[in-house]
């Protein structure tokens, strides 16, 4: 028993020390505009003080970050990583932050920045949305099987 409680205890204070995102099983760190509107997401339970919704699973949070992407072309007709990234990030306090994330996420896909994508290819969504984690993380420690399971259409 003192041992199952000290486990306990390490694995809190290692969720503690995870990124935002991987606590909040939202590795994008998308937010809402209100909890209604988290709501409308499925997997949704809530969001944090600064508006990062919190998913129930971390494949509802990639899916979440499917959702947004395909939305973003859909709707706007975003298909280049420089055009993602301009819309995924909150204003930044300098440019060299869209310039860094803009060339990360490049080369982690190995598409060029002003590069026309096909944002209906599920494998362009699943390399855009692990680079998007890796960025946002500063790690993708998801498994295969998370990404196969998100992606199911």
């Amino acid at each position: 028993m003192k041992a199952l409680i000290l486990c306990l205890l390490a694995c809190s204070a290692w969720a503690d020390t995870r990124a935002l995102g991987l606590r909040n099983n939202n590795p994008t760190n998308l937010k809402a505009s209100s909890i209604a509107a988290c709501k409308k997401w499925p997997g949704c339970v809530g969001m944090d003080n600064q508006g990062h919704m919190k998913f129930r699973t971390p494949v509802q949070g990639i899916q979440a970050a499917k959702i947004n992407l395909r939305a973003y072309h859909r709707k706007y007709g975003i298909n280049t990583i420089n055009r993602i990234v301009n819309r995924w990030i909150e204003k930044p306090k300098d440019q060299s932050t869209p310039r860094q994330y803009k060339r990360a996420v490049s080369e982690w896909t190995g598409y060029g920045v002003f590069e026309a994508l096909d944002m209906r290819d599920r494998k362009t969504l699943e390399l855009l949305t692990k680079a998007i984690i890796q960025y946002e993380c500063g790690i993708q420690p998801y498994m295969e099987w998370n990404f196969q399971v998100a992606f199911r259409d």
